[in-house]
This record gives C-alpha cells, structure tokens and sequence, in this order.
C-alpha cells in the first residue's frame, strides 16, 4: 500500500505542481475582514476585498441589486464614473478596493468581490448608507 500511494503520490506531482496538488495555490478571502461598510451620503466608501493566492486571476466587483459588474481588475465597466477598482499588492496578498465617490442612498446595498478562480470564489460586502439629521 506504501508503495502504491507513493507512486500515485509521484505520478501526480509530475502532472501538478506539488503546490497545487495540495492545494497551497487556490486563492482565498481574509476571513476578518469586514463585511459591512458604513458610510454616509456625500462621502467616500471604500471597499475591500483582501485576496490571498491571487496570482494572475482577475477580480470583479458586481453590485448586488441588479446584477451590475462594476469592474473587472483596474477597468470600469460603468459609465457612472463615482466607480474606481484599485489594487495593491503586499508580500502574501492583494487588497483589492471597489471606491465609490460622492456616495448616495441609492448605493446602499450587497457588493460582491468575485475572484475567477476554478470554482469562482467570492465574498459579499455589505454597505449601509447613513443620512445625516439635521435638528
């Protein structure tokens, strides 16, 4: 049996990389990151969306309410151009950001940050929109 599982071992690590038999290379979420942003009208919402083991794969962003994809890495696929994906590479992950300028009450809703791995991942942000009371 010892024989057998190493040379099952051997012939998929010479048709794999050995990482990705094992399943060091798939991409994940940073499961503290926050899934609820709060904001307030007129302001600037940033969400983030913090990916380990991108590698080349790309991220969206789609708003959840009518199934718009906003961004697809660094391009913006709205015209409404409040929109901007910035990325920022660190040692062991990316911070992936979906700003959104100028915030309305019409922005408040599920965001998703989409990664285009094999099975796709993703991750919902939340975002409350909050107007200011004047008394």
């Amino acid at each position: 049996i010892l024989h057998i599982g190493i040379t099952l071992l051997t012939f998929l690590s010479d048709s794999l990389p050995l990482n990705d038999f094992l399943g060091l290379n798939k991409p994940f979420f940073n499961p503290s990151s926050s899934a609820v942003i709060l904001t307030q009208v007129g302001s600037i919402a940033y969400l983030t969306c913090e990916v380990y083991n991108l590698n080349n794969l790309s991220v969206s962003w789609v708003r959840g309410r009518d199934s718009h994809i906003l961004t697809v890495d660094r391009e913006t696929f709205i015209s409404d151009n409040r929109f901007i994906s910035m990325d920022k590479k660190e040692k062991m992950y990316n911070i992936i950001t979906l700003a959104i300028h100028e915030i309305k009450i019409r922005d408040q809703g599920s965001y998703e940050c989409q990664v285009s791995s094999q099975p796709k991942i993703s991750r919902n942000i939340e975002l409350v929109v909050l107007q200011p009371e004047v008394s």
